[in-house]
């Protein structure tokens, strides 16, 4: 990690070095897209831009720099919808139930500063799953709903 800070103190290696993964990223998904639907396009997004854009993410996110990956989200949204590069993309990624880089950046701070009120499926059950690190969502039913009225 420290080969990615540069002596300014910027992320601006991390990102250049982030750049080409994320262009390749959208060079796949427009070669699928053809030949797949919304879920199977969705599933590469997460798998292969979405994993390259979050690496580190929580430090670089705030940089002046990430308006490049920003830039990048935005071309591949399009990409995903087949939709015009003139296309404002607010519609687009609540059509794909996407967050944008800087909400995504948000709610990862947020979550960080208050990760104690969170509980984890780890402490609901012992068994070692490949989601026992993931947040837990609690069951919610009608009568939780009445008693918060």
């Amino acid at each position: 990690m420290t080969d990615q800070l540069d002596k300014h103190i910027s992320w601006k290696n991390q990102i250049k070095k982030m750049l080409p993964k994320l262009s390749s990223a959208c060079f796949v998904v427009g070669s699928m897209y053809s030949y797949s639907n919304v879920s199977t396009i969705k599933t590469i997004y997460f798998s292969y831009f979405h994993a390259a854009m979050k690496y580190e993410f929580i430090f670089w996110g705030n940089s002046i720099d990430s308006k490049k990956v920003f830039l990048q989200q935005q071309s591949i949204i399009i990409i995903m919808t087949d939709s015009s590069s003139r296309t404002s993309c607010k519609h687009l990624y609540q059509r794909l139930e996407l967050l944008t880089l800087t909400l995504q950046y948000i709610l990862s701070m947020m979550m960080s500063q208050n990760l104690e009120t969170y509980t984890f499926n780890s402490t609901i059950h012992a068994f070692k799953t490949s989601n026992k690190l993931q947040l837990h969502k609690p069951s919610t039913t009608l009568t939780t709903y009445q008693k918060c009225a």
